[in-house]
């Protein structure tokens, strides 16, 4: 558990983790330069309970906490908990169980449910939903490129299977989403609980609202990356022209790729750098192509998409994406 200024929250989040029903876990607090009350809490309940081991981070940042804080660890299964949230009291043992019954290379997660002092915004209530289905019904991978799959406290993976991978070691931001890229990239397959084991608090001061290093551009920046890392492509079409795909586009042409641009009809921009738009209706998927789709429209028209990919032999997760 990393922390920092985590005053408000953190006395919840410890609450929850020895509520759990399972018993024999440890705790590997670091603390990343907080300026608030959040050591001084966590040390009075690691006066009372010896699992709670409490580290400074050496460097400053969630990169070098994470990396540090596994150096630390003994356990044989790793879970990694925010100091704001909260955890069902059977969240370790059912993780637990479930990853002793699957192969290695997994990694468990569960169901997430968002809570607020105020209302959550239909925002994160469209994420929430598309998270727990994506999870549930085992089609996450397919997903990758689109968002975040797995929430970065509500996992469960074995040390050695971390290791292996290099678990926190040279992590890019979002460090969350690149660690679910690490497990992508080297073939972990995802199991997900059939219910809640993470409230996942929403407060105006996480840092995913503050940080620049978790906005559009810097997710947008690490999924490309990864993707031209990971998938390997003849030719690389991408397909529409709202605001994701233009950012999608404007990163292509900084990083030097060539692609095709595709949209609902052919059209010439004006924009700086633009690349003419072709008529999907009229482009021929070669063998070997991938697309990426840069646009999440209503079911109905994305029907009529997966309809034309269909008809092509193009199959979602393995030879289109969307964004």
């Amino acid at each position: 558990m990393p922390f920092f200024n985590a005053g408000r929250y953190i006395a919840e989040a410890l609450e929850s983790l020895q509520a759990q029903a399972f018993k024999n876990w440890e705790l590997i607090a670091i603390d990343d330069y907080s300026e608030d009350d959040s050591l001084e809490i966590l040390q009075k309940f690691a006066t009372k309970d010896e699992r709670i081991k409490i580290f400074s981070n050496p460097e400053k940042g969630i990169l070098s906490a994470l990396n540090f804080g596994f150096s630390k660890c003994q356990g044989k299964y790793l879970s990694r908990c925010d100091a704001d949230d909260i955890y069902p009291p059977e969240r370790f043992g059912k993780m637990l169980n479930l990853i002793k019954s699957c192969g290695p290379k997994t990694v468990v997660t569960g169901m997430v449910s968002y809570f607020s002092e105020k209302n959550v915004s239909r925002g994160y209530r469209k994420y929430e939903a598309w998270l727990n289905e994506i999870n549930i019904s085992g089609i996450a991978w397919s997903q990758v490129y689109r968002e975040c799959v797995i929430a970065s406290p509500n996992w469960l993976c074995s040390r050695a299977d971390l290791q292996e991978i290099g678990a926190f070691e040279n992590l890019g931001y979002p460090e969350d989403y690149d660690l679910v890229f690490r497990w992508y990239q080297n073939g972990f397959q995802i199991e997900c609980l059939a219910e809640v084991s993470l409230y996942w608090r929403e407060h105006p001061l996480r840092t995913s609202r503050l940080s620049e290093n978790y906005q559009q551009k810097a997710f947008f920046s690490l999924k490309l990356k990864r993707f031209l890392e990971i998938e390997k492509f003849s030719k690389l079409y991408l397909w529409g022209n709202g605001k994701k795909a233009k950012l999608c586009a404007s990163l292509l042409i900084e990083s030097g790729i060539n692609f095709s641009w595709m949209d609902l009809e052919s059209q010439h921009s004006e924009e700086k750098d633009s690349i003419p738009r072709e008529d999907f209706r009229f482009t021929n998927l070669s063998n070997g192509a991938k697309l990426l789709i840069g646009i999440y429209p209503n079911p109905a028209q994305r029907r009529n998409i997966e309809d034309f990919l269909m008809g092509q032999n193009k199959i979602e997760g393995k030879d289109y994406w969307y964004l």
